[in-house]
């Protein structure tokens, strides 16, 4: 009896995700029994369950792997002994302020998320007196994946907006992260070609394009 992914699952970027993280699970493993970084086996193991939870067509697969991006990076601040200081997002205001309670994704946040709140996704990074690095983005919170042992929220991407190339070090991504910038790409032009003119649409074109 043949076994097959749900239909319409993205089994090739789980298929990927699952390879990578064999990779760095087994590499984790050796590491961690020469009392190393507890890190890449953390992160092989995750990765291998997101790339499972795709392959059957489950969306929690996918939060799992963001969850394990926003890991890396709080991580990799850590091990250079930066300090992730600011909130990651906050409610946005349409008549109050930009920046409107009460919830927020921050060390000082104490309200629980609700479903139809709206936050900005902001991850980034902000040396004192030098530079900062943040891409900004909206969210809708949302109903969870069906199937979990308790009701879970969501987030749904609202803001579709090429993210600026010269931003993007390649030599620094994963093919998991760039497989994911990609379907995001794909995602913005889908959206937003049919709604523009043609000299916008040539510019989106060349904004969206696959980075390989």
């Amino acid at each position: 009896m043949s076994v097959a992914p749900v239909k319409g699952a993205p089994w090739v970027f789980a298929t990927l995700l699952m390879l990578l993280g064999i990779v760095l699970g087994g590499g984790g493993m050796k590491l961690a029994l020469l009392h190393g970084s507890l890190y890449y086996l953390v992160t092989g193991v995750v990765l291998v369950a997101a790339g499972v939870l795709l392959w059957w067509g489950r969306r929690v697969g996918m939060w799992l792997y963001l969850a394990i991006i926003a890991y890396t990076v709080i991580w990799s601040l850590w091990e250079a002994g930066l300090d992730f200081e600011h909130g990651t997002g906050h409610g946005v205001g349409s008549y109050l302020s930009v920046h409107e309670g009460p919830a927020r994704l921050s060390k000082l946040g104490t309200v629980a998320l609700q479903r139809g709140m709206i936050l900005s996704n902001e991850p980034g990074y902000y040396k004192t007196g030098a530079y900062g690095i943040r891409i900004e983005n909206l969210v809708l919170v949302t109903e969870g994946p069906a199937g979990a042992e308790k009701k879970l929220n969501a987030f749904e991407t609202l803001t579709l907006a090429p993210i600026d190339r010269r931003l993007v070090d390649m030599s620094l991504l994963t093919v998991a992260e760039i497989v994911w910038l990609d379907a995001y790409h794909a995602r913005v032009a889908e959206a937003l070609m049919p709604l523009v003119d043609e000299k916008t649409g040539a510019w989106l074109k060349a904004g969206t394009l696959p980075l390989q």
